[in-house]
């Protein structure tokens, strides 16, 4: 009988606790949600896990238009405006820093980086690119871009680290060349 009470005494002190917390957290607002701090180690830990492990297990049903080479420069190039609009503000691109005001948490990994890109397969980098992630401040491109779009997005990511910042200069100069005719045009 004196453990069952001893039981009853524990488990409604934790219940008392973890209501406290929630209610310190959730309501009264004693969780600093401010870009400047950070979040404690496990919550970083449980945050990034569950990023990656839901990103990986979605990408199983994902694959790669056949009539798509990721490698091929010229049809990444042809979606170099997104990017630049999108995309080269957080993330820089080669010769390019991110934009000093972008201050994300967690920071927007440099795509330039080779062993940042190539964490991600194809399919994960698309469905990055497609929905975002919450809360981060990556938008997602699917509401408002088509796959093939999406796709090519992801053709000039992939390069990314591969490119030179002359290379990158080029796409940007033919992309302005491509909307003056096409201004002209209209």
């Amino acid at each position: 009988m004196k453990i069952k009470r001893i039981t009853i005494i524990v488990t409604s002190a934790l219940i008392l606790i973890i209501a406290g917390i929630f209610i310190s957290v959730v309501y009264i607002g004693v969780y600093d949600v401010g870009v400047p701090s950070r979040h404690n180690p496990v919550t970083e830990y449980l945050l990034k896990t569950t990023m990656r492990n839901s990103i990986k297990y979605r990408a199983r049903y994902v694959d790669v238009p056949d009539s798509i080479d990721l490698r091929d420069r010229d049809y990444a190039r042809n979606f170099f405006g997104h990017y630049n609009a999108a995309c080269l503000p957080c993330h820089g691109a080669p010769g390019k820093d991110p934009d000093p005001w972008m201050i994300l948490y967690p920071e927007a990994p440099v795509l330039t980086e080779k062993g940042v890109v190539d964490k991600w397969t194809d399919s994960e980098l698309f469905l990055l690119l497609k929905n975002g992630i919450k809360s981060t401040g990556m938008m997602a491109l699917g509401p408002t871009h088509p796959d093939d779009a999406i796709w090519g997005v992801t053709a000039l990511v992939r390069q990314l680290p591969e490119m030179t910042p002359e290379e990158y200069e080029a796409m940007q100069i033919w992309f302005e060349q491509m909307q003056q005719q096409a201004s002209h045009a209209e």
